[in-house]
């Protein structure tokens, strides 16, 4: 048990310091692109843009983990409390404060064999987001560059226990797998920080708060704790600042 710990914190211990080499790498190496723009001009396009990224991270297990073995050896499990995580998003600005953002993400929490009737199903369980968000950001109406956000919202979240592989001779797509769905929230914060004409680096941390009504593979609870760098490419919007 105590060995079963200490690698745990090991690991969350090197994802620390993998974004923390990351986040310095990122930001050192846009000093010369930062150079190219006025330091004025640049915070105020990006006040009046909307945007489109990407954001890749961690997605850390703050529910439920299934056993590695279930009593009746049915059901073997390998699934992670620390997970890629990628996320899609899409932001409508309506004021210089004030965003809606569009999210659609996904992580694979790991893989899943199922025994029925001498048969081995063999598949992932997948998490997917489909998520609307408000984003406040309180220096919103300033001349700095770096743009820290509070964000809230809710939307659907999808899990599903594929199977890909089977011992059976005879399969049939979508046989043997289940899924859920499940209307909650989610709420985080961040920041932007313009670093050219049309390009963004982009901190995030979300918390998803994940509760199928239905078990799926024997627990219910998948809440969920994003950390995720991204870029995002931003353009002129509607809206005007002063």
């Amino acid at each position: 048990m105590i060995r079963t710990k200490t690698t745990f914190c090991k690991k969350e211990n090197m994802i620390r310091r993998f974004y923390i080499v990351i986040i310095f790498i990122l930001t050192a190496s846009t000093q010369s692109v930062m150079a190219k723009d006025s330091s004025q001009t640049l915070p105020q396009k990006y006040r009046s843009s909307h945007h489109a990224g990407i954001r890749l991270g961690v997605w850390s297990n703050k529910g439920e983990s299934p056993p590695a073995i279930s009593i009746d050896s049915t059901l073997l499990s390998n699934m992670k409390d620390n997970n890629f995580f990628f996320e899609g998003y899409y932001g409508y600005r309506l004021t210089a404060s004030l965003m809606v953002e569009g999210s659609v993400g996904l992580v694979n929490r790991g893989s899943v064999t199922f025994k029925e009737f001498d048969t081995d199903k063999i598949g992932n369980v997948l998490l997917y987001s489909m998520l609307i968000q408000g984003k406040i950001y309180p220096l919103g109406s300033s001349s700095l560059r770096l743009q820290p956000y509070i964000m809230a919202g809710g939307g659907l979240y999808y899990g599903k226990r594929s199977v890909q592989f089977t011992s059976n001779y005879y399969y049939y797509n979508n046989v043997g797998e289940e899924s859920d769905t499940d209307f909650r929230y989610t709420v985080g914060g961040g920041f932007d920080y313009p670093i050219a004409s049309m390009l963004a680096l982009d901190f995030s941390i979300k918390y998803m708060a994940i509760d199928f009504s239905d078990k799926l593979i024997t627990i219910s609870n998948y809440e969920g704790l994003a950390i995720s760098v991204g870029l995002q490419y931003f353009w002129s919007g509607t809206k005007k600042t002063k």
